[in-house]
């Protein structure tokens, strides 16, 4: 992406709009670094495209299935999540 990364752009996504999130993406493996940026930002999963043409049919249906199971998921937006702590820490609830 040319102004931000993936990870920047989901942080950016979930403060204001959160939906559940699937990352697909050739620059994060299972366990890396990346990865759990991506989790931490608030993806719901974080899927390693196929290095090689023919693992593309086995990943398309391991990739419809988390889609169906992230259309299930439902997220609370943080925006109001941090108005709550605010509002708990002046005690005006």
């Amino acid at each position: 992406m040319p102004r931000m990364d993936g990870i920047t752009f989901l942080k950016k996504l979930m403060k204001y709009y959160p939906l559940p999130v699937i990352i697909v993406s050739s620059l994060t493996r299972k366990g890396g670094v990346l990865a759990l940026e991506a989790l931490d930002a608030g993806a719901i999963e974080v899927v390693s495209k196929p290095q090689v043409a023919y693992d593309v049919g086995d990943m398309s249906r391991d990739l419809i299935a988390k889609i169906k199971t992230a259309a299930k998921v439902k997220l609370k937006a943080k925006k109001y999540f941090k108005i709550l702590q605010y509002k708990l820490k002046l005690k005006l609830l």
